[in-house]
């Protein structure tokens, strides 16, 4: 949502300036925060820049977290929601030329 949005761009703001400051603490409650806002489809696997990042903020390693920092905001910021299916498709309808349908329900 629009308000989960803003809370997540306030929060990586946050822990920007946080790495600057080498503010540990700090940086650990802006990334959680960061995480709890993120968008739906944002990988948090292993590999994945988002969990480095925490990791890195886990054993209180500043400078790692601050070369992470951008490749774990671009993840959020590309992140796409996952694939999600239709309704399936009546099969039951046959169109009919010049318009309409026919309906072929017993």
């Amino acid at each position: 949502t629009r308000s989960d949005a803003s809370a997540g761009g306030h929060a990586a703001r946050d822990l920007a300036k946080s790495l600057r400051l080498a503010n540990l603490p700090a940086a650990v409650t802006a990334y959680d925060q960061l995480v709890r806002n993120a968008p739906q489809g944002v990988s948090r696997g292993p590999g994945s820049a988002v969990a480095t990042l925490g990791e890195a903020l886990g054993r209180g390693n500043v400078g790692e977290a601050r070369q992470i920092m951008p490749a774990a905001i671009q993840e959020l910021r590309t992140a796409r929601p996952p694939f999600v299916a239709g309704p399936p498709e009546d099969k039951t309808t046959l169109p009919v030329r010049f318009g309409g349908s026919l309906s072929v329900k017993a």
